[in-house]
C-alpha cells in the first residue's frame, strides 16, 4: 500500500468520525455554549480534512496523468464554508460577550441557525468523502493492469 492510499484511508476515516461526532447531537436542541463548542470542534476538524484533500489534490496533480479525479470544486467549497463557519462562532462569542457586558437577562438562541449549520457541515462532509473514494478509486484502478 503507497503513502498516498494510506492518506486516502485516513482521511476516509476522519471524514466518517467528523460525521458522526456532527449527527449524534441535535444542534437546535444546545444552548449558545454546547453550539459553540459543537460547531468549534466540527469547524476544526473539517479544515483539518481540507487540508488533507487539498495536500491529496497536489499529489494527484503531480502524477500528470489522464483521468485523475478533479475535486478542485470541492475544495474550493470547502474553503469557503469554513471561513463562514469561523466567522459564525466568532459572532456567536462576540454575542456572548456583549451579554455578559450588557447583562441581558434574556438569552437570544437560534436553534433554526444552528440546525442549518449541522446540515451544511454534515453536507460537507458527504462531499468530502466522494472526493476521497474518487481519489481511492483512481489509485484503484491505476494499481490493476
Amino acid at each position: 500500500m503507497s503513502i498516498l492510499d494510506e492518506k486516502v484511508n485516513k482521511t476516509i476515516l476522519d471524514i466518517e468520525n467528523l460525521h458522526a461526532l456532527v449527527s449524534k447531537t441535535k444542534w437546535n436542541e444546545l444552548n449558545r455554549e454546547g453550539f459553540v463548542f459543537e460547531l468549534e470542534r466540527a469547524t476544526k476538524r473539517l479544515g483539518e480534512i481540507y487540508s488533507e484533500l487539498r495536500d491529496m489534490n497536489k499529489e494527484m496533480t503531480l502524477m500528470l496523468e489522464k483521468n485523475t479525479p478533479n475535486i478542485s470544486d470541492v475544495l474550493s467549497e470547502m474553503q469557503r464554508e469554513i471561513i463562514i463557519l469561523e466567522s459564525n462562532i466568532k459572532m456567536e462569542k462576540s454575542k456572548k460577550l456583549r451579554e455578559e457586558l450588557v447583562n441581558e437577562s434574556e438569552k437570544v438562541e437560534v436553534p433554526e441557525l444552528y440546525s442549518s449549520l449541522q446540515q451544511k457541515i454534515m453536507k460537507l462532509t458527504l462531499k468530502a468523502r466522494y472526493s476521497a473514494e474518487k481519489i481511492k478509486g483512481f489509485l484503484t484502478a491505476k494499481k490493476v493492469p
